[in-house]
């Protein structure tokens, strides 16, 4: 009722004073209350257009924006805006309206004037996510997503580590089924950032509906061991149960679930499923899949004697030697051990990353073995079943194939402790096979693995090991204490706790030693099982310290993605995030880009001119330009 009152003495008033700027904005207002969007947006636009004329584009502009969110399919105005905003060089709001005219054009199925959009304004901003998904979802829906995924695929080879990208040309292969190619990429992206593998899992998901449980058996195998490290078991169990309720006898799914199994530490579980697998492969007539089963069996079942006999059975009727399953370098040492300690069914699950259990599978690997630590506890390991030599691929193994095998499997002893067995198989096979590259890669891998542990237990004794000058470090403070302090890291509450210290600690050591491959390794660890707000300070520091460890061997380009992610950290002071700030220019002048560089010096230099020599480089920058 007021509206329209207010309305009737305003447009009398508009007949007298019909250019008064005051009764069209009062109209406008009124008319958008009363919601007549045509006569609302008839007066808004003369105003906007009075604004303009007088050089006011400011209020120009706050008009428009008012007719843009009153009439949402309205692009005109949208693209008058993104004009008015490139003439007063502000190119990131001229970027986002025209994205926002692009959107309103697909709406419309008007996809040529919406990619036009799109393309002008990554023409401004070439790698901004929300246009690049507006272009793709209008080449989509055009019919011309090939095309789509093509010119996404040229940009990320710009920007091989943007992992919003990734995850864009992923979704489109999966709106495509095509599967196979968002399995690539997602593996891609876990290699970049390890905490997403949820989307494997999901994709698993995908696959599992669209009728391929290879696959998605597949998927969840190389997202298992961050699944149970997070403690996501009861998601991974119910996706397998899900699997096994359809398909109660295929052989991924028995494998994964002999895993779990162990995981859990489930004795009666674990046999449970080995036996199963043992049948399952048996009908299969898949031999290397039965044939494992059946040698862990004979481990844990000893009294149970069909298993063996069918083992031998099957070594008879195919050819395998019988002696070399149980007498290679280091099975003889291994069974006679495996047999204490089999029955206890427990340990902690060795690890391997995403990339490295992927191109097991691809080569055909099998997984779980289970190998006695020095303790006497039993540790799982994602292996291939023929790795140690055990179960041979082929009866005809060549020479090369069983040095590697050889090699992988004293690799699999080194890192699970077994320094003295490994040192004396390593001597073995340089008898057998004479001084070869990869036999002394293995010597040195062992010193610098045992250097490794001796000092990590001096850390965690609360002694600080000696410096090569001879000196120790000034003070009563441990390192590790200094890090953590250093990085805000005293109240570190990550859901896995124990396996976060250990892999940052024993990182922190490595680091100390100068063996930055393995500290990278250990750091990259801790940092998938913590996630960047959760609350503490351990994914932060993490992250900065991998950027730190990839500057110093020469990869500027990796320290920056993890200095970026480091700055996703919520609540960062001031001094941290001009500390990153100034990490950032570092990597970025190191990595060869100067204009990127100087902009994050500027930034550094506009908060502190006093920070480090920050005021230098920035003058440095200067005089270059």
């Amino acid at each position: 009722g007021f509206a329209a009152k207010a309305i009737a003495v305003y447009n009398k008033i508009s007949r007298v004073e019909p250019n008064s700027i005051k009764v069209s904005e009062r109209l406008a207002e009124l008319y958008k209350l009363k919601g007549s969007v045509i006569e609302a947006r008839s007066h808004y636009s003369t105003l906007a257009e009075h604004y303009r004329k007088t050089g006011k584009s400011t209020e120009a502009l706050a008009i428009w924006e008012q007719i843009a969110l009153l009439d949402t399919e309205n692009t005109s105005v949208c693209l008058t805006m993104a004009e008015e905003y490139q003439r007063e060089g502000r190119k990131s709001e001229a970027a986002r309206i025209l994205s926002e005219a692009g959107n309103r054009f697909s709406k419309q199925k008007r996809f040529d004037e919406a990619l036009q959009s799109f393309r002008r304004a990554l023409d401004i901003l070439p790698n901004h996510l929300e246009t690049l998904k507006g272009f793709a979802e209008a080449k989509f829906l055009a019919g011309n997503a090939v095309e789509a995924i093509a010119e996404l695929e040229q940009l990320l080879e710009g920007t091989p580590h943007n992992r919003e990208l990734i995850c864009l040309i992923a979704e489109l292969q999966i709106r495509l089924k095509n599967t196979a190619e968002a399995e690539k990429l997602y593996i891609r992206l876990v290699e970049i950032d390890p905490a997403s593998y949820p989307k494997l899992v999901e994709l698993a998901g995908v696959c599992y509906a669209e009728n391929d449980p290879d696959a998605s058996v597949r998927l969840l195998t190389i997202a298992s061991e961050r699944m149970l490290a997070g403690g996501e078991i009861a998601e991974f169990s119910e996706t397998l149960e899900k699997v096994l309720a359809d398909l109660p006898e295929h052989l991924g799914a028995l494998k994964l679930m002999v895993r779990l199994s162990t995981w859990r530490r489930d004795e009666d579980g674990f046999r449970d499923s080995l036996q199963t697998l043992a049948e399952a492969a048996r009908k299969a007539e898949n031999t290397e899949d039965e044939r494992f089963a059946l040698s862990q069996l004979v481990m844990v079942l000893p009294p149970e004697t069909e298993y063996a006999g069918r083992l031998r059975e099957l070594n008879a009727f195919y050819g395998f030697d019988d002696d070399e399953v149980t007498e290679s370098l280091f099975d003889k040492k291994f069974l006679d051990k495996a047999n204490d300690v089999a029955q206890t069914a427990n340990g902690e699950a060795g690890e391997l990353n995403a990339a490295e259990i992927h191109e097991l599978i691809e080569a055909g690997a099998e997984i779980e073995i289970l190998a006695p630590t020095e303790n006497g506890d039993t540790r799982e390991a994602v292996l291939p079943a023929g790795i140690e030599g055990r179960l041979p691929s082929t009866p005809e193994e060549t020479e090369e194939q069983r040095l590697n095998k050889e090699c992988e499997s004293i690799r699999f002893y080194i890192e699970s402790g077994y320094g003295e067995l490994a040192e004396k198989a390593i001597e073995e096979l340089t008898v057998d096979f004479g001084e070869r590259p990869e036999i002394q890669m293995l010597s040195e891998y062992l010193v610098s693995q045992s250097a490794a542990e001796i000092i990590a237990d001096e850390w965690e004794g609360g002694n600080q090991p000696a410096q090569p000058n001879g000196n120790s470090h000034s003070g009563n403070g441990n390192t590790f204490d200094d890090f953590r302090n250093e990085l805000g890291l005293d109240e570190c509450e990550a859901g896995s706790s124990d396996d976060f210290e250990t892999h940052f600690n024993t990182a922190i050591a490595y680091k100390e030693m100068g063996l930055l491959e393995q500290a990278i390794h250990e750091f990259q660890e801790a940092a998938s099982i913590v996630k960047p707000n959760d609350g503490s300070r351990c994914f932060f520091g993490c992250a900065n310290l991998l950027g730190h460890c990839f500057l110093e061997i020469g990869k500027p380009n990796l320290s920056v993605v993890w200095y970026e992610r480091a700055l996703e950290t919520h609540e960062l002071s001031d001094e941290e995030r001009m500390a990153l700030w100034y990490e950032l220019g570092l990597a970025h002048e190191a990595g060869g880009e100067a204009d990127t560089a100087a902009d994050f010096f500027e930034k550094v230099y506009a908060e502190n001119i006093n920070y480090r020599d920050v005021g230098e480089r920035v003058r440095a920058v200067s005089m270059a330009g």
